[in-house]
């Protein structure tokens, strides 16, 4: 990440969108919702359900499944009172207490993959004045994978979130 896109990124608070995440974004979308909304017509035909409310269903399946894609870039916050020198350290601190491989570039921090659920997940932290700005991401390139992992990112989040609280 160039020092121009984290800086943009710090502004919008979302990691900056490559082609990549476009096209896996409305490709999938696209896919999953064709694939639950068939699953579902079945039980909407035999409710006797009118072609208008099936119209209306399918835009909200693909909305929902967009919408999460579309989320995976949103960058978090931990707001706390530290300068930016000292979030660094104690994000570096905490991940290592993590037993987290890291390796920093452009004051952007990124997760390896050095545990098994990380693997699923490339984590990025930027320590900012005032706080720390963090994404957990599911990785893109693996296939047509559904937007979410039954927990993964929550799960390495809230232990990230943990330790960095707990951190001194």
């Amino acid at each position: 990440m160039t020092e121009q896109e984290r800086n943009q990124a710090i502004k919008m608070k979302r990691l900056p969108a490559n082609w990549e995440f476009w096209s896996t974004s409305v490709f999938c979308s696209a896919l999953w919702s064709f694939f639950v909304y068939v699953l579902t017509d079945f039980f909407l035909t035999s409710l006797g359900a009118n072609a208008l409310l099936k119209v209306l269903y399918a835009v909200l399946v693909c909305g929902f499944f967009f919408w999460i894609y579309w989320r995976n870039n949103r960058l978090r916050i931990i707001k706390n009172k530290y300068k930016k020198s000292t979030n660094y350290s104690k994000v570096r601190h905490s991940l290592k207490s993590l037993g987290w491989e890291h390796s920093s570039s452009q004051n952007v921090i990124y997760v390896g993959y050095n545990k098994l659920y990380l693997k699923f997940l490339e984590i990025k932290i930027i320590p900012i004045e005032n706080g720390v700005l963090y994404n957990f991401q599911y990785i893109e390139n693996r296939g047509f994978r559904f937007p979410f992992f039954i927990g993964l990112r929550t799960y390495a989040r809230k232990k990230f979130e943990k330790s960095l609280l707990f951190t001194s």
